[in-house]
């Protein structure tokens, strides 16, 4: 358990005359805005993970310097951008990003329309130029399949159903003989929802929260895009959301087109890639909480099982036929 004069410790690492350090919650990490002589935002992550954190930088600083809009890494006052931290025998992986401007969407007040076009946008530069981004041999970030979800999901799933943790076993193996290529697949950012990017006063955009980047398809990021925003809060309305999904998609991937190739045997199976998501939550969910579902877990758990057991898909619309009206469009 980290004590406050901890964190002011490895706060002091990146910033001088602390004046305040709010907490920012966090899922898998610690996360705190420092304010002194520097702003920033401080992430602690339990464990030696100098080896993954020093990957998503180099990642990071790639991007930085090809003017893509990212919260850049933040060097520490010894000149390091890691640190590792030994308290009480634990360490913990210490380090700093710069600090986004603006809100996200939900503040702000989201348009339906522009907004996803810059996402889009946003989203089509930074997989461009993964496309072309070489990181040193012995920092590479995880494959799509050792995302720690998804390396328990057959057990915590058999625990929850036998039945459903055949079908992603079957599922799995299906998706590890998915076609890739350099255009289709490469380091993503792994997480990219809402909450993960500001808009400022002007409406441009800055995209932060890297710490999931991984190696996968890039339709990827579109997918996890829409889908936390189609779930919203009430995951039994999603059935009703083909025309909203439609529309969003159409937005999204006409800001994504402008700056990247899209892969057309990807989009063809975009559902897939929901299905993606949809393992990687509910493994989440019923690892923490199988014993004591209600509310939107127990009705997206409800929701996801029935559709991974069924092979219903999560979105039922033409996703080529969308991507045809933007070509049109133009």
């Amino acid at each position: 358990m980290l004590t406050e004069k901890d964190i002011i410790s490895m706060a002091s690492l990146y910033s001088g005359n602390i004046a305040s350090i709010r907490n920012l919650g966090g899922f898998h990490n610690l996360v705190y805005e420092v304010s002194g002589d520097r702003t920033c935002i401080l992430r602690i992550a339990q464990g030696k993970l100098d080896t993954e954190t020093n990957s998503e930088i180099g990642f990071l600083r790639y991007l930085h310097m090809n003017g893509a809009p990212i919260a850049p890494p933040v060097v520490s006052l010894q000149n390091r951008y890691v640190h590792l931290v030994a308290i009480n025998d634990q360490c913990y992986t210490v380090s700093a990003y710069q600090k986004a401007i603006g809100k996200d969407c939900w503040s702000r007040g989201l348009d339906g329309e522009e907004r996803f076009i810059v996402i889009g946008r946003a989203l089509g530069k930074i997989h461009r130029l993964s496309m072309t981004y070489s990181p040193h041999p012995a920092a590479k970030r995880r494959q799509w399949d050792q995302n720690p979800h998804l390396t328990k999901a057959a057990h915590v799933l058999g625990q929850y159903n036998a039945d459903l943790a055949e079908v992603f076993r079957r599922w799995m193996a299906s998706m590890r003989a998915f076609p890739r290529s350099k255009k289709s697949f490469g380091l993503i950012h792994g997480d990219f929802l809402f909450s993960n990017y500001f808009f400022d006063d002007s409406n441009s955009i800055t995209v932060f929260d890297f710490d999931e980047c991984e190696y996968s398809w890039y339709i990827y990021d579109i997918a996890v895009c829409m889908y936390y925003y189609l779930l919203g809060g009430d995951p039994k309305q999603l059935g009703e959301k083909a025309e909203e999904a439609e529309a969003m998609l159409f937005h999204l991937l006409s800001g994504y087109t402008v700056e990247c190739e899209l892969d057309g045997e990807c989009l063809k199976n975009m559902n897939l890639f929901f299905q993606l998501r949809d393992w990687v939550l509910l493994s989440s969910v019923l690892e923490t909480s199988a014993d004591s579902l209600a509310g939107w877990k127990k009705d997206f758990v409800e929701g996801a099982v029935d559709r991974l057991l069924t092979g219903k898909p999560f979105m039922d619309i033409d996703f080529q036929g969308v991507y045809e009206k933007i070509a049109q469009a133009r």
